[in-house]
């Protein structure tokens, strides 16, 4: 699948799930860098205050499941080279019998990804499953929680997104207690997946090696402390991706040990050609076709680096000092990267 593919069918997608309502829309670009974050969490909190009172009277909300999210509803598939097609699913009640009866192997690095909202692990995980099995032998989990990632994003972020964090933060502490070496443990997440798997980490000790967010979810989080939101303490090493910011990704100050900036990290160009409401959208869902990209490799996307983001806008980056953008850049690369694409 070439890129225009992916693209047009991204763009086919947002029109979908965006024409339900639930997306802020914008009144201009301006909005969308100086007001839009701030207004998203105001109206999450407005929001979280009407579902609430809407649970205490025993009503349902437009937008909403009828249920709130459970261990029993999040399912981990495993895939491993030996098996590439044929996912076994994980267990969390029971992870020692189904690990032993399992392809996962201890030695092995273990990779988990998390899909974002609007997507199903079949949307958001199969490809990933496809090109990243066909270069590497890792134990590979697909978190899958279909179920609840078509609600709004207020509600995901009230409840759904904190709850299926601990849900994973006790998957995950459970393979480490099975004998998993943390440090060998990679999370990986795009949207309310970037921040679900950030709050995960928190839980887990002792800490995981890595986690790369690919524009984790901003509605909300935006304005929240490092301990209720991503952060570069959550792992050994995290690295984030930005492609917008306001009710789809976070603030561009919000950095890992590693940050990709992607055309600037606000807008990305093929969504200039959206209509506005939509811009910001298109440029959040483009983010996991970074990623996909970058695993294929055939047109490596490359960032170069800059002290600051003034730095960027004023072109006074060190052109010299580039680096690859993948999903797992070496360790010993730090600071802030920009990387410019054709789309």
């Amino acid at each position: 699948m070439n890129l225009t593919t992916i693209l047009s069918f991204m763009t086919s997608l947002i029109g979908i799930v965006h024409g339900t309502g639930d997306y802020i829309g914008l009144s201009g670009i301006e909005r969308l860098i100086n007001d839009e974050q701030y207004s998203s969490f105001r109206k999450c909190q407005a929001f979280g205050v009407k579902m609430h009172e809407a649970m205490m009277a025993n009503k349902s909300m437009m937008g909403t499941p009828s249920r709130t999210i459970t261990e029993k509803s999040v399912s981990f598939l495993l895939f491993t080279q030996t098996t590439p097609g044929n996912q076994k699913i994980l267990i969390s009640d029971n992870m020692n019998e189904t690990l032993s009866g399992s392809d996962f192997n201890i030695s092995r690095e273990t990779v988990i990804y998390v899909h974002g909202l609007h997507e199903t692990w079949h949307l958001g995980g199969l490809s990933f499953v496809n090109i990243l099995l066909s270069r590497k032998d890792i134990n590979l989990i697909i978190t899958n929680w279909d179920s609840y990632a078509f609600s709004t994003f207020m509600y995901s972020r009230n409840v759904t997104t904190p709850i299926l964090s601990q849900i994973i933060g006790k998957f995950v502490q459970k393979l480490i207690d099975f004998g998993t070496d943390s440090k060998k443990i990679h999370l990986i997440g795009h949207s309310a997946g970037g921040q679900a798997v950030a709050l995960a980490a928190k839980m887990v000790t002792p800490k995981v090696g890595r986690i790369t967010a690919y524009d984790p979810q901003g509605s909300c989080f935006s304005f929240l402390p490092p301990d209720q939101r991503i952060s570069k303490e959550d792992a050994d090493y995290v690295e984030i991706v930005h492609c917008t910011v306001g009710s789809h990704g976070m603030p561009l100050n919000i950095t890992g040990d590693s940050t990709f900036y992607m055309n600037g990290g606000l807008l990305q160009p093929y969504c200039r050609h959206q209509p506005v409401p939509l811009m910001a959208g298109c440029s959040h869902m483009l983010c996991e076709v970074y990623l996909y990209l970058s695993l294929l490799n055939k047109s490596p996307l490359k960032g170069y680096k800059c002290d600051s983001y003034q730095d960027y806008l004023n072109n006074q980056c060190d052109f010299n000092d580039t680096v690859i953008l993948t999903y797992d850049v070496p360790t010993n690369i730090t600071g802030m990267y920009f990387v410019n694409t054709m789309a």
